[in-house]
């Protein structure tokens, strides 16, 4: 039972990103390394971030798109220092809330049925407080001194090293929902250069096509799809295949004295 509980808390603060931390929309603050201290402004600021949303989306239902500014959504957004709670915590769950916020404003711009956006507003309000919540699991590892200690660490293994591929590889959706294609295609590029070309090799003697498959990944299909004007819901679906393909290379990649 030890041992189960102490994977889930590694599992978890794997996706905590070491400081100093800068985001797109500039440094984050000192919040970040207090997240106790601020959990019921993080809490306060969702709530009031759902309320103003809600005020845009029922404007869209009364008025019609002439009468609403859709760039409202992210400038809320980007006005709450739950903000970069959100993305120091877990990177895949702040790129699930900006999904669902131009899941929003892509509803307004293209005038869909009210029912549409409706169904996207229920679903970031989801993604928020399930985002809390793994603030919240932050703050109580960070005040019991964990994610400190993980800080000092590296990958230094094959398989650490995949893992933390997979991390990166949040790490660039994350920027292709915010809508910085630029700083996605420079993570998706150090991380082959710095992470994948280590473990390269090891794959290939293991699995010869996987390790040409996540080449092509790398070099071709990830960022053709960055760089072009499909969907997130296209984008989510082919980097969530490279990262199984990750994981299949985890498992072919077995080194005595690491856990499974």
């Amino acid at each position: 039972m030890y041992k189960l509980q102490l994977l889930k808390i590694t599992f978890f603060l794997s996706y905590f990103i070491t400081a100093p931390l800068v985001f797109g929309d500039g440094p984050v603050g000192d919040h970040v390394n207090d997240l106790k201290g601020h959990l019921n402004e993080y809490g306060g600021e969702i709530e009031w971030l759902t309320k103003e949303i809600r005020k845009i989306v029922d404007r869209y239902d009364n008025l019609g798109p002439s009468g609403v500014n859709s760039d409202e959504i992210i400038d809320r957004w980007e006005t709450v220092k739950v903000h970069s709670a959100i993305e120091s915590t877990h990177v895949p769950l702040y790129a699930s809330v900006w999904q669902s916020l131009f899941s929003i404003k892509t509803g307004i711009d293209q005038q869909l049925p009210i029912s549409e956006v409706n169904a996207a507003l229920r679903e970031l309000e989801i993604k928020l407080w399930q985002s809390l919540g793994a603030v919240k699991l932050a703050a109580r590892y960070q005040d019991e001194g964990l994610l400190e200690t993980l800080q000092t660490r590296s990958a230094v293994t094959p398989r650490a090293i995949l893992t933390e591929i997979n991390q990166q590889l949040d790490r660039v959706l994350a920027k292709l929902a915010e809508r910085l294609p630029d700083q996605a295609l420079e993570i998706l590029q150090e991380t082959y250069a710095y992470s994948f070309e280590a473990v390269e090799d090891e794959i290939k003697e293991k699995n010869p096509s996987l390790a040409r498959e996540l080449e092509v990944d790398f070099k071709i299909r990830l960022p053709e799809i960055i760089s072009s004007d499909e969907g997130s819901r296209q984008a989510e679906m082919l980097f969530q295949t490279t990262k199984s393909k990750i994981d299949e290379a985890r498992r072919l990649i077995k080194h005595a004295g690491e856990p499974q």
